[in-house]
């Protein structure tokens, strides 16, 4: 942990990475579940004609919940002090998260795929998530569940874009 965290999360930091992963694990399950396209079946006992899909978060920075409150209210009052706060706020509290992945042949149990990605936040001008401690990195979490019903679901020429690095939605 940085100094930082250890003021604002202390070792709450390590139950807050264990609930994010159960929820990593739900939204990945949920997103297979509910595809249009029903191509795969999520399954609890792997075998025959299965993958084994393994995720592990292997870094999580919350948000700097403090500085993101500081900034927009500092902004439209102090003028320059408020665009100096954001500026802080922007270059050193990006929540982020990362994960690194396998698929396993359901019977061999032989790897067939490895595959990992780190995120940060998106550009939001305003965004209720920087208020939360792990609002963008489950935002994050769902998008790469999205993309990876898709990516297992592509025709072999298809190419799936990755999303955009903004977001105006302020929710």
């Amino acid at each position: 942990m940085t100094w930082w965290e250890k003021i604002e999360r202390g070792e709450k930091i390590k139950e807050d990475a264990r609930e994010l992963a159960a929820f990593a694990r739900l939204t990945f399950q949920e997103a297979f579940r509910n595809d249009r396209k029903h191509r795969f079946k999520v399954v609890e006992e792997p075998g025959p004609n299965t993958l084994i899909a393994e995720f592990a978060l292997t870094e999580v920075v919350p948000n700097r919940i403090v500085l993101n409150a500081l900034g927009y209210a500092a902004g439209p009052v102090a003028g320059p002090a408020g665009s100096a706060a954001a500026n802080l706020e922007t270059a050193t509290t990006k929540s982020t998260v990362a994960f690194e992945g396998r698929m396993k042949d359901g019977e061999t149990k032989e790897v067939v795929a490895l595959f990992a990605d780190r995120e940060s936040q998106k550009y939001s001008p305003v965004n209720v998530k920087d208020l939360t401690w792990y609002g963008h990195a489950r935002s994050i979490i769902r998008e790469w569940a999205d993309q990876f019903v898709r990516m297992a679901s592509k025709a072999p020429t298809e190419i799936i874009k990755d999303s955009p690095p903004f977001d105006l939605r302020p929710w």
